[in-house]
């Protein structure tokens, strides 16, 4: 079984280098880079499962780096993590598994970020437009995708 590949875009963090190195030793692939450039590159050309993005408010190219992320790797999970006194109100608009506000303890980042790999993929979650499970349908015509509750075909005696 090849292993699952992470990138971690960040800006010089202690915090992410330590967390690259834990999820090496849990067998994870990783690529860690401080460019956003480099990290665009890897999404393009890899099959990433996880992207972790550090932004700082000091980095006005990072929420741009943010929209590609999303772009490029419709299927990755995405962490978001910031400072939460740096980080831009836009960033919340983009969809994102889960948002790390900093300063936090690292056994938060880490429990975070193992929580979000142990999760299904985003292809996973939501099957094709018009598929029934179990009571369910995904809806689909404005191009967006809800669960909406449907009675059971049957009664349940």
């Amino acid at each position: 079984m090849l292993a699952e590949e992470i990138l971690v875009i960040n800006d010089g963090s202690l915090l992410l280098k330590m967390m690259s190195v834990l999820l090496q030793n849990k067998g994870y692939h990783l690529s860690l880079t401080d460019s956003p450039e480099e990290a665009l590159v890897l999404l393009s050309t890899r099959h990433i499962v996880l992207v972790v993005l550090k932004l700082n408010g000091h980095q006005a190219d990072r929420l741009a780096v943010l929209h590609m992320v999303k772009e490029l790797s419709r299927d990755s999970r995405l962490i978001v993590m910031g400072e939460a006194m740096q980080l831009p109100a836009e960033i919340f608009e983009v969809e994102a598994d889960d948002y790390i506000l900093l300063p936090c303890r690292i056994a938060e980042v880490w429990r975070r970020l193992t929580r979000c790999l142990e999760s299904p993929a985003r292809s996973e979650e939501f099957p094709e437009e018009g598929t029934f499970i179990e009571g369910a349908v995904l809806r689909g015509e404005d191009g967006t995708r809800a669960w909406e509750n449907k009675p059971p075909a049957t009664p349940l005696n």
